[in-house]
């Protein structure tokens, strides 16, 4: 899979927290919804896909009692950081490309599939294939759950959300870090290419195509949503 991040980018994250006034109420939405939407199982297993830096997980492992994270991630970098964020018997660092990764796991062995700023990354061709893979390995009743960049459909209210996003990104020229301000518009406007924008009716049309239902946006901030569909 191509990569969309370079060391410098993946060690900016504490930086976006505190530029987007939004980020930790968004990834905070996650935790909520495994809360009101779990079953009574004795132990929750989830499954964090794009831990990236254990942000969501540890939010998860916060606001929830008897939870089992595998916290998966591609970048070595990504899980090192994860590792110094988390300490808890209950996450399992997994350091393997998810396409690779699901296949290998139990069909309906997950409670929750949660997701971060992670499957826009993809192609829509390679989306609907993890999301298939995702589908399989969660548990009837299971959810997934992913807080992603949705574009919106209207294309004015998206430019404006881009915009928004663009602006944001002045940040880091005033803490002298243009490069990582170019960096992270590049990034964005690589969102937008025709083969891996994530629209939302479209986005919502595949998980229904792939057997999803009850698919809801719960929380929308710019270009920020959070979607969730049960199995």
């Amino acid at each position: 899979m191509e990569k969309r991040y370079n060391k410098d980018m993946m060690n900016s994250y504490d930086f976006l927290r505190i530029a987007i006034p939004s980020y930790d109420k968004f990834q905070e939405q996650i935790s909520k919804l495994i809360k009101n939407n779990r079953a009574n199982s004795k132990t929750i297993r989830i499954l964090d896909l794009g831990c990236g830096t254990g942000l969501t997980s540890k939010v998860i492992l916060e606001k929830n009692k008897n939870i089992f994270i595998t916290a998966l991630d591609l970048e070595k970098n990504m899980i090192n950081q994860a590792k110094k964020r988390i300490k808890s018997k209950n996450v399992q660092f997994v350091c393997k490309n998810a396409f690779n990764f699901l296949p290998t796991l139990k069909t309906e062995s997950f409670d929750f599939v949660v997701s971060a700023l992670t499957i826009h990354n993809f192609t829509r061709k390679n989306r609907n294939k993890l999301l298939k893979q995702i589908f399989r390995i969660l548990k009837q009743g299971g959810c997934l759950i992913n807080a992603d960049k949705y574009s919106l459909d209207n294309s004015k209210e998206q430019d404006k959300a881009l915009n928004y996003h663009f602006g944001v990104f002045n940040f880091f020229k005033k803490h002298k870090r243009p490069d990582l301000k170019e960096n992270w518009i590049k990034h964005y406007k690589k969102d937008m290419d025709k083969d891996i924008i994530m629209k939302e009716k479209e986005a919502i049309k595949d998980l229904k195509e792939i057997g999803f239902k009850e698919i809801k946006i719960t929380y929308r901030k710019h270009m920020f949503a959070v979607l969730i569909g049960k199995k």
